[in-house]
């Protein structure tokens, strides 16, 4: 018997229709900050203990930009859970639990991936982001 390779697996039309009813379901929504025109992935909250990603609930799939896809990645494999992702013009706020708090992580993307510039409490995110938008709106 062949045995497929993760990212093979991702090229089967089994998949690819799982893949396609999701987007469709999403709305061809970032799911995380309502992006329609960045390239969209499908997050799986959990795996299929077989490995085929087709075999999974809907429920447990949902669409991400690229970015936002690459944050909530990038905090996975800190063992950290993604509470929420506000995108700015210039930055992507994460607000993520860590020790039963609440932190906000300035994310900004770059070609080489994320990079987790600072993370403050919450509180302290609420004045960062005032300064954030007035900054923003300075700009403009």
């Amino acid at each position: 018997m062949n045995k497929q390779t993760y990212s093979e697996k991702l090229k089967d039309p089994r998949w690819q229709k799982k893949r396609l009813s999701i987007l469709e379901r999403d709305s061809f929504t970032c799911q995380s900050c309502g992006d329609t025109i960045t390239e969209l992935h499908i997050h799986h909250k959990a795996y299929s203990p077989t490995g085929d990603p087709w075999l999974i609930s809907d429920d447990h799939l949902v669409t991400y930009c690229k970015h936002c896809h690459s944050i909530v990645e990038f905090f996975k494999k800190k063992n950290l859970r993604v509470l929420r992702i506000q995108k700015t013009q210039l930055f992507y706020l994460t607000y993520y639990l860590e020790e039963g708090r609440i932190y906000c992580g300035i994310m900004e993307i770059t070609t080489d991936g994320v990079n987790h510039t600072v993370s403050v409490s919450k509180d302290s995110a609420e004045i960062i982001i005032s300064a954030i938008v007035n900054l923003e709106n300075d700009k403009q």
